[in-house]
């Protein structure tokens, strides 16, 4: 994604209004990679997406995988904005190389153990992909909050969700 708004930058200014990504993150690389090329760069909350939609011409997101009814397997929060985008008429195009597109429809049984290709390592991404519950509640005191009451507290950090294919206007591939 970096790559592909560096070498937009080349030919046209414009300004970037990236949202943060919680509680995964990683929006302060491709920050600072675009600043450093003296692109217009802003961060905002991801609950701002409804208050910036109406400014935007194109919203451009990344993926997991691009399934065969075109419809993705995308970090957790693509869902909402592709919704406020389609709300809006502002296109989604999908930036992502050709090595994320996969065989398999949302009702296979094999989405649930779909390979995810990162900088370290390949490790399955079922459909319901939890991470650590300190990313949403982060807290030292966790052997307080497990013993108080009678209930237990239950902190879910999804990061991966699906994303319609009627959501998406267009993808964009390394081919």
């Amino acid at each position: 994604m970096i790559n592909f708004l560096l070498t937009a930058a080349k030919s046209k200014q414009f300004q970037v209004i990236i949202l943060e990504g919680a509680p995964l993150g990683g929006s302060q690389v491709m920050v600072n990679a675009l600043r450093d090329k003296g692109i217009d760069t802003r961060v905002l909350p991801d609950s701002s997406c409804w208050a910036v939609m109406s400014k935007a011409s194109k919203v451009f997101i990344s993926t997991n995988n691009v399934l065969a009814n075109g419809g993705l397997l995308a970090p957790i929060g693509t869902h909402p904005v592709c919704l406020v985008a389609k709300q809006f008429s502002v296109p989604v195009i999908t930036v992502t190389i050709s090595l994320k597109l996969c065989p398999y429809y949302p009702s296979d049984t094999q989405c649930t153990s779909l390979v995810k290709i990162s900088k370290t390592e390949a490790q399955e991404v079922p459909w319901s992909t939890f991470e650590c519950p300190l990313d949403v509640l982060p807290t030292n005191d966790w052997h307080t909050i497990e013993k108080s009451g009678n209930h237990a507290l239950i902190v879910d950090s999804p990061i991966t969700e699906y994303v319609p294919p009627h959501l998406i206007s267009l993808f964009v591939t390394n081919d």
